[in-house]
């Protein structure tokens, strides 16, 4: 599946998790006793940052942004390490000759990862904590965890971990909602808010365990503006903590 299919699928699954209200924070917990409380190392595959724009034509609205991904990488980097977690990425821009285990086996583990999160629906146990500063966080309890195909399982041996993630940012850019007494009394400031993009994020961070072909974590944030490097550092920062806390 292309980044842009997936995306038309994605973005509106997590705008529906948000609803309207921006600044949100979800996180769903695995409902197995034998999760541990601490995860010392992750593989994450292919990160993304993918901007949309929909000011522009249809072919152009979704585009990756190669560059904002560079610097989300080495931030998912930095800030694992800060939370004592062993962060190794796996993307196609740093791929080796020899790295066929990326195209043999973690692109599909990818896919199969992304299909168990957005075609399985999860009952949850729904509580509330205040996590990372957040002021109204939900945390969930998965009653049934999201499954996917076990047979990636000897993948653990091979990477020293059973953890895998999925780590992502989405970048919304869309039209201001004038207000039309606004537009009508004062068209410059009117024609301003219609033309001037207004400006929504996400991230969003799945983790799974390939041992037992199991979804047990899933994080996503939400917040109405741009990311920056400063923001997006926070949050990471937030989310690897957010991660090793006791649920």
């Amino acid at each position: 599946m292309k980044n842009t299919s997936l995306m038309y699928i994605l973005l509106p699954i997590l705008m529906f998790q948000f609803g309207c209200n921006p600044g949100q924070l979800i996180v769903e917990r695995s409902n197995s006793d034998t999760t541990p409380s601490k995860i010392d190392k992750v593989i994450s595959i292919n990160p993304e940052f993918t901007s949309i724009n929909l000011f522009r034509k249809n072919e152009e609205r979704i585009m990756p942004d190669e560059g904002k991904r560079e610097m989300f990488n080495q931030v998912l980097k930095k800030n694992a390490k800060e939370s004592g977690i062993e962060l190794v990425i796996y993307d196609s821009d740093h791929l080796k000759v020899t790295d066929t285990d990326y195209f043999n086996y973690l692109l599909p583990l990818r896919q199969q990862i992304l299909r168990s999160n957005l075609s399985q629906n999860s009952a949850f146990d729904r509580k509330s904590k205040n996590l990372g500063g957040h002021s109204s966080p939900q945390t969930w309890t998965f009653i049934e965890n999201p499954i996917f195909d076990s047979d990636y399982s000897w993948l653990s041996d091979k990477y020293g971990t059973r953890y895998f993630a999925l780590h992502g940012v989405i970048s919304l850019a869309y039209k201001r909602r004038a207000l039309l007494g606004m537009a009508i009394f004062f068209p410059p400031v009117g024609l301003y808010y219609l033309i001037r993009p207004q400006y929504r994020s996400i991230y969003y961070s799945f983790l799974v365990d390939v041992k037992k072909g199991e979804v047990v974590y899933r994080e996503l944030r939400e917040f109405g503006g741009e990311f920056s490097k400063n923001n997006l550092e926070a949050m990471v920062f937030d989310s690897f903590n957010i991660l090793n806390q006791q649920p």
